[in-house]
């Protein structure tokens, strides 16, 4: 099956890419200047970020977890199977 028929089947918010393992799929890699701790919500979710970025009345571990996440993360060490 195609990544574009997967992708309607599952109705997925962003895009498929296939891998060299058969019916594994990855997301493209963002652009270069997506910034996911100023992006929009449906912009994280199209670039296939599925987790909500927390507000200031959640637990503050998870916001921790979450800046320890984005603090990490770079477009430039993406990897595409």
């Amino acid at each position: 099956m195609s990544a574009i028929r997967e992708r309607q089947e599952l109705r997925l918010p962003y895009a498929l890419i296939p891998t060299n393992l058969p019916g594994a799929f990855t997301t493209p890699a963002p652009p270069s200047n997506f910034d996911p701790r100023i992006a929009s919500a449906s912009s994280l979710i199209k670039h296939g970020f599925l987790w909500r970025r927390p507000g200031q009345g959640d637990d503050p571990a998870l916001r921790g977890a979450w800046e320890r996440l984005i603090l990490h993360w770079r477009t430039e060490d993406y990897l595409v199977p």
